[in-house]
């Protein structure tokens, strides 16, 4: 029977880290992340580091996941139940802007969805992951605000990513935010939004996409709309 984790280096040591960044986050003073080469993305302690707070383990995906949802739920694609979990619709589509869908994986979707976001929803920027601008084979999380931004950063990126160490970016945003990353990596993003509304701040706008086909969850523009192609 295994012990459940108790610090974050546990959920290294114990190969339960996923890589999504959220731990360096949310306390920052402690940690950062890095490449390992083994492994892909992980946490590192900084130089001199604070003593670790609870609140990273608390967000962390390998230390804790749940998902609890009625199987019963008359609106789920039953089908996809037992290899996917709670799935309710799954659209196909592709960006009708030719930049974008030139520039994009996958048809650009989800590119045109974060666009559509900024330009027509109120919405601050998005974080993402881009190509590192020292070593474009290697990423690192991105705060774009603009169609230009976007454009420049778009594209799958296959190598270990930590979208979470960028949640800062949101924190620190004029307003709402859109968080486009994969599920696996960003499983727990809620409690670190938690964390952040317990301190007035409530700025996460969850948009959640496994690749760049774009299945983009819950999205409330809140704006007017527009008659801008996307």
């Amino acid at each position: 029977m295994q012990l459940p984790v108790t610090t974050i280096e546990e959920v290294c040591s114990r190969q339960l880290c996923t890589g999504c960044g959220v731990c360096a986050s949310v306390e920052p003073e402690r940690f950062q992340m890095g490449d390992a080469l083994e492994y892909g993305r992980r946490p590192f302690l900084v130089e001199q580091p604070a003593k670790e707070s609870g609140l990273g383990l608390q967000c962390c995906p390998g230390a804790s996941l749940e998902h609890t949802f009625d199987p019963s739920d008359p609106e789920l694609e039953q089908e996809l139940v037992s290899g996917w979990g709670p799935v309710y619709d799954v659209w196909e589509g592709f960006a009708t802007d030719d930049a974008i869908r030139l520039a994009g994986s996958s048809g650009g979707a989800a590119t045109a969805l974060a666009l559509y976001c900024i330009e027509q929803g109120g919405m601050s920027g998005v974080l993402h992951t881009g190509a590192r601008q020292d070593a474009v084979h290697l990423n690192e999380s991105v705060y774009s605000t603009s169609r230009k931004e976007l454009l420049d950063r778009t594209g799958s990126r296959y190598a270990p990513a930590s979208p979470c160490d960028g949640l800062h970016f949101i924190e620190q945003a004029a307003g709402p935010s859109v968080f486009r990353r994969g599920g696996g990596e960003a499983s727990r993003r809620g409690e670190a939004g938690a964390s952040w509304e317990s301190r007035g701040n409530p700025r996460l706008f969850l948009c959640g996409n496994s690749f760049d086909a774009g299945y983009f969850g819950a999205i409330e523009t809140g704006g007017s709309g527009g008659s801008a192609e996307y």
